[in-house]
């Protein structure tokens, strides 16, 4: 990616929601970068319905708070925007959003339309779900676009400062270093690291990805993380702290059917967790 134009930020009614728009701002103010909000009405969950109840009853209450839940990331996308001049909103209700195929689908094919797109760290219990992932998990492996994941609570409502890469010998990493380079390129520090176990490899290991960010003017400390089996992504959250990241850049590694992608172990645990904003690309 030669620079980031057009943001795509995923608003929703939620409190952890005006901390990712004053985020995506201060990106938009690095990168001269349009601002696009998005909203796609989630998925009602229904209740139990008694022998005899109204389903017009029900429909009615479903729609009421539909209408209630976008009304309020409206409100939230609106005061964002007050001050700022180059910036979108797009609101998709429950129809649009079936017809889509589900929010995950709908954001999906709008984000195919922008250079980075940023959405926020999955709900309570989103994350066990024993089905394709969430919001977030489904972008990083359906968009074809770079996705920064928010954790729900951002310490610092910037990110590309101080970046950690964690690196591997696979196509997701090198997907996800290319596509982090204009946050790489405007960097204070860049730290590229890779996770070693029992064989742990040598330095050798990060040869290609720091010629590769020499190349693009890019200077950057190599290190090799020792981690026992089943640890990697503490080490990684770990050394990231020590680092004092506010940007950890890694491969989205995703696995199944076309229509079932879910994420590698790792990659899940990391959006789990998610201590530090996350761009991550498939």
């Amino acid at each position: 990616m030669t620079d980031i134009r057009s943001i795509l930020v995923h608003v929703d009614e939620t409190v952890f929601c005006p901390s990712r728009l004053r985020l995506a701002g201060r990106l938009a103010d690095r990168f001269q970068a349009m601002v696009s909000g998005i909203y796609a009405s989630p998925t009602a969950a229904m209740g139990p319905v008694a022998p005899g109840e109204a389903h017009e009853a029900w429909d009615t209450l479903i729609a009421s708070r539909s209408d209630e839940m976008q009304k309020r990331a409206q409100d939230m996308f609106a005061a964002f925007r007050r001050p700022r001049r180059d910036t979108a909103w797009q609101a998709f209700g429950p129809a649009a959003v079936a017809a889509a195929g589900g929010p995950a689908a709908l954001v999906a094919r709008q984000a195919r339309g922008f250079d980075l797109v940023i959405v926020g760290q999955s709900g309570a219990g989103e994350d066990e779900a024993e089905r394709p992932g969430s919001l977030p998990q489904q972008l990083v492996v359906t968009t074809g676009r770079p996705v920064l994941v928010v954790p729900r609570i951002l310490a610092d409502e910037d990110a590309g400062r101080r970046i950690v890469v964690a690196w591997s010998d696979s196509r997701e990493a090198a997907r996800a270093l290319a596509d982090a380079m204009p946050f790489l390129r405007r960097a204070e520090r860049v730290c590229v690291v890779t996770v070693g176990q029992a064989a742990t490899p040598s330095m050798a290991a990060l040869d290609l990805p720091l010629g590769y960010l020499a190349l693009h003017g890019v200077t950057a400390d190599g290190e090799i993380l020792r981690a026992d089996p089943g640890d990697e992504t503490g080490a990684l959250i770990a050394r990231s702290g020590r680092f004092e990241a506010d940007l950890l850049v890694m491969g989205g590694y995703g696995h199944g059917r076309l229509r079932e992608l879910v994420l590698g172990g790792m990659t899940r645990e990391m959006l789990t967790r998610l201590p530090l904003p996350v761009l991550m690309s498939h």
